[in-house]
């Protein structure tokens, strides 16, 4: 549920579009698959290459 969540953001999909489009996802699920993501994002350590 979360990578389409954010693959309808990515194609520029609105919040509300979103909740409309699909039956499952909520408004609060659409900001918990965000702030799950960023969480994600967050915690990844970046290694210089060589």
């Amino acid at each position: 549920m979360i990578s389409v969540i954010l693959n309808n953001l990515a194609d520029a999909l609105t919040f509300e579009e979103i909740v409309q489009d699909s039956p499952q996802p909520t408004l609060k699920d659409v900001k918990a698959a965000i702030t799950y993501a960023e969480k994600l994002t967050r915690e990844e350590e970046v290694l210089a290459l060589r």
